[in-house]
């Protein structure tokens, strides 16, 4: 017990410290081995403070022209023109902004190194082996740029409205009009800043080549853009213009996607609605030529198909009509904190929302499971794949009966459309162990869906697959050696006859030469154009890439005018 003043005194500075050794930890500052990222959502637009109001909404303009931002009565409006989060301490508003073309303006993220490994001229060199040299570079030259504006009212006792941010296209060249273009606007230490930029190498490669031996997979190598969750979301403005006039324009969450290919210095991007962003769970437009308004959207990079970006587009064209799902794309451009990002693939995601609306599903009865594990709902829902796939390897499938109890559990036509198309395609490396979807209903309802059987999801289609080196390698093979699920199904006499029939019927339909080289024929007139503008952003005006696209879609067309007959040698 500790009597007196002085023990009172020592008591007190005891207790503050404890009060800051809490405080400490709740914040995050003790106890944490990596540094804290903010979230990217700061709480504001409460309602307490009307929002300024621009007089000019987003879009392309033809010619420059001055911009007017109202300011709410017993505010002030401070704006910024770097795409930084305006604060009181930003440039006050006191007249009209003039805006013009900005393509004349220096570059400056697009001037960044640090947004992937290939970057780093001395691991280039140090793992020659391992890491592969894209020759990326900084642009050379000034590359095309639209005016951001964000601006915030902050009235007499410091409380601020919402920001909001635009995007102006001033000047442009008319090529743009053609297809939707996309501005997302975050302040930029959400992309860049060493700690919690999530578009750069950053902290976590810093010290990941440290501590660590690089291993084999470059695009595996620790680094602030592989890392996932809620923690590296980040709050961005979504502008998505057609035919020159603003369409869409909501707060959104973002983030990083995909696997080898967040490695890219161009990187692919989710999108999502939030209630905590915008008020609303839903992106505010119907996208992808349907009454469907999306919660979430990727802006696909191509994947490993980087210079044709065309795999998976291929695919969702050749076997839209089959009976596994596919996803619909939709072209864009995208520029990124007001600067030339390059062309993409706005992607429809897989989620409860999207599978209610497209096979009349009730949303709260979906379950999906993404590569093994709960892509919807709770975790513990792992439960019924984890019970589906005991039944399905645990059985003695040559049985007709016990195959006749499997396929009561799962849509057989599905499971054979999946498994012929990626066998025809010779999908391997990183499937079928990985990039691999399903769902069901939970419960029984109504409707041709409703009936709790499995179904299969295509995606990723991009890495290894209709590649010539592997023409001539037996696909049905390899997925037996891969997947218990097809080497189980595989010992039914009745499956093998209908798989058989099913992949043959596939290359005579889906996979006919002439409509494969009709659509590769169609996708280079119409994007050419606008890959050959993504390459120089990225490799600079000297790059030697056309080449290489040449080839790949030569080979494309080639792998499908031989590979009728190899499909055909393996039920012989």
């Amino acid at each position: 017990m500790v009597n007196g003043k002085k023990g009172k005194i020592v008591l007190a500075l005891c207790c503050t410290v404890g009060v800051l050794i809490v405080a400490l930890v709740l914040i995050g500052l003790v106890g944490t081995e990596y540094p804290i990222t903010d979230p990217g959502f700061d709480g504001q637009g409460m309602g307490y403070v009307e929002p300024p109001v621009f007089s000019v909404q987003s879009g392309f303009y033809a010619n420059p022209f001055y911009l007017e931002i109202s300011v709410p009565e017993g505010t002030t409006v401070y704006y910024t023109l770097d795409c930084t989060d305006p604060t009181a301490e930003s440039t006050p508003y006191t007249g009209p902004i003039y805006l013009e073309n900005a393509s004349a303006h220096e570059n400056t993220f697009s001037m960044r190194t640090d947004t992937s490994a290939c970057f780093r001229t001395d691991l280039v060199a140090r793992y020659s082996t391992r890491v592969p040299d894209y020759h990326y570079q900084a642009p050379d030259y000034l590359i095309d740029k639209c005016n951001v504006v964000r601006a915030v009212a902050i009235d007499r006792l410091g409380g601020k409205s919402e920001i909001v941010s635009k995007s102006y296209y001033v000047g442009l060249d008319e090529s743009y009009s053609s297809l939707r273009v996309v501005s997302l606007v975050t302040d930029p230490d959400n992309l860049f800043d060493f700690y919690k930029g999530i578009y750069v190498t950053g902290y976590y490669f810093d010290n990941f080549t440290k501590v660590h031996t690089l291993g084999d997979v470059w695009g595996f190598w620790d680094a602030n853009y592989r890392q996932r969750g809620a923690k590296w979301e980040r709050m961005a403005t979504l502008d998505i213009s057609e035919n020159g006039t603003s369409i869409l324009s909501q707060d959104v969450g973002i983030r990083i996607q995909g696997g080898v290919s967040r490695a890219y210095a161009c990187k692919s991007l989710n999108i999502f609605a939030r209630n905590k962003y915008s008020g609303s769970e839903v992106l505010e437009y119907r996208l992808f030529d349907s009454d469907f308004f999306p919660e979430k959207v990727t802006l696909s990079n191509g994947g490993n198909r980087r210079l044709t970006k065309i795999n998976d587009v291929l695919m969702a064209e050749c076997t839209g009509d089959m009976d596994f799902a596919t996803m619909k794309f939709e072209p864009c451009v995208l520029f990124l904190d007001g600067e030339y990002w390059g062309f993409f693939w706005m992607e429809e995601s897989y989620t409860a929302q999207s599978v209610s609306y497209h096979y009349g599903v009730s949303e709260e009865n979906v379950l999906i499971i993404k590569n093994g594990e709960v892509e919807t709902g709770k975790t513990a829902l792992r439960q019924y794949y984890d019970h589906m796939r005991h039944e399905v390897t645990t059985r003695d499938l040559s049985l007709d009966e016990e195959y006749k109890a499997v396929c009561s559990m799962i849509d057989i036509d599905s499971f054979i459309d999946y498994y012929a198309v990626n066998a025809y395609i010779g999908r391997s490396e990183d499937w079928p162990t990985g990039n691999f979807a399903l769902w069901r209903t939970l419960e029984k309802e109504d409707g041709a869906y409703g009936d709790c059987k499995w179904r299969w999801m295509l995606f990723d289609s991009n890495s290894r697959s209709m590649n010539l080196s592997l023409l001539k390698e037996n696909a049905v093979t390899f997925i037996r050696e891969k997947d218990e699920l097809f080497a189980s199904m595989w010992r039914n006499a009745s499956f093998r006859r209908a798989f058989e029939e099913r992949i043959l019927q596939i290359a005579d339909t889906c996979f006919d030469p002439d409509r494969v080289t009709r659509f590769i024929d169609e996708y280079d007139a119409a994007w050419h154009p606008y890959l050959a503008d993504c390459w120089t952003r990225f490799h600079g005006s000297a790059n030697t890439l056309e080449e290489n696209y040449v080839k790949e879609m030569e080979g494309l067309k080639e792998f499908y005018s031989k590979r009728k007959a190899i499909v055909e040698s393996w039920f012989e």
